[in-house]
Order: C-alpha cells, then structure tokens, then sequence
C-alpha cells in the first residue's frame, strides 16, 4: 500500500475539512486512481451526512460533495 492509499483510506482523511479535501484534490503528485479518489470522496461525503444527522442517501451524499469537489477528482483514460 502506497502512501496516498494509506492517506485516501485513514480516518483523519474522512476528518478533514472540504477546504483540505479541495486541497488533496488539487495536487498533481498525488498517486492515485480516480476510482480511489472518488471512493475516498463518498466516504468523506458521508461522513460529512454522519455529522450533520442526516440520512445517508444518494442527495445528500451528492450535496456534500457539491460540483466544486467533483469536477476536482482527476479522470484519465
């Protein structure tokens, strides 16, 4: 395991603020596959339901990533 699956897959990751999430997102060295970072992005997202009492759905997962968030995980070919 490398070090960013270690990071993608840690507790302090699911933590951290949408600020640092964005952060993570934008750098270029990170090595990852888009299918790891965007399975790190739900568990963030839902999380972020955990923490603000709602229910664990598709919405409000989606809400939490927002468009912002999204269109930063890097899909290649």
């Amino acid at each position: 395991m490398d070090k960013s699956e270690v990071v993608l897959k840690s507790d302090a990751f699911v933590q951290m603020t949408k600020s640092g999430l964005q952060e993570v997102l934008k750098l270029e060295l990170f090595n990852a596959s888009e299918c790891e970072l965007y399975t790190a992005c739900k568990r963030w997202a839902t999380q972020r339901c955990r923490d603000a009492g709602k229910e664990e759905n598709y919405e409000n997962i989606r809400q939490a990533l927002t468009d912002e968030l999204v269109y930063l995980i890097r899909y290649r070919p």
